[in-house]
């Protein structure tokens, strides 16, 4: 078995983190700054380091400037993205089907899309696929896999 490099799981705790982030952020209604809400994402993740021996994700420290990045880009870009997620959900699904979690795992990838645009559609997919894997069902990674590419074709600068 292929172990990740440590800078590929840093990234990886990174896109999980802002992802919680941003779930944290719906639960509580309100925005808060990006870099105190990276700042308490670290924070967490260092406690649960300290907590949890070879507890994956938290073996990996997300990196704090992708952290802030993401959380950044999400809030920024908060009704493109929503309005890119509602005009992109697929037959026999609904918003109101979908959990927070994997509304959350939505948002940072067009975040990461918007904010990196010429990061590799195949890797963000990938990551993505992985960190929602790790936090909603099959049915939603099934489902989320598709809308990952349905929001890259919707949010990605076309060629001229």
């Amino acid at each position: 078995m292929n172990t990740p490099r440590p800078s590929l799981m840093r990234k990886r705790a990174s896109r999980l983190a802002a992802v919680q982030a941003m779930y944290s952020e719906s639960l509580i209604e309100k925005s808060t700054l990006p870099a105190l809400l990276a700042a308490q994402m670290l924070q967490s993740w260092a406690d649960s380091r300290l907590n949890d021996t070879d507890d994956l994700p938290h073996a990996s420290q997300p990196e704090a400037a992708l952290l802030n990045k993401l959380i950044e880009a999400a809030q920024e870009n908060r009704v493109t993205i929503e309005t890119a997620i509602a005009a992109n959900i697929l037959p026999n699904w609904s918003k109101a089907r979908m959990s927070l979690p994997l509304l959350s795992v939505l948002q940072v990838f067009a975040a990461e899309v918007i904010a990196f645009p010429t990061r590799g559609a195949a890797t963000l997919v990938d990551e993505y696929t992985e960190v929602a894997a790790q936090l909603v069902t099959d049915e939603e990674i099934s489902y989320a896999h598709k809308a990952f590419n349905l929001l890259l074709d919707a949010l990605r600068p076309k060629a001229a």
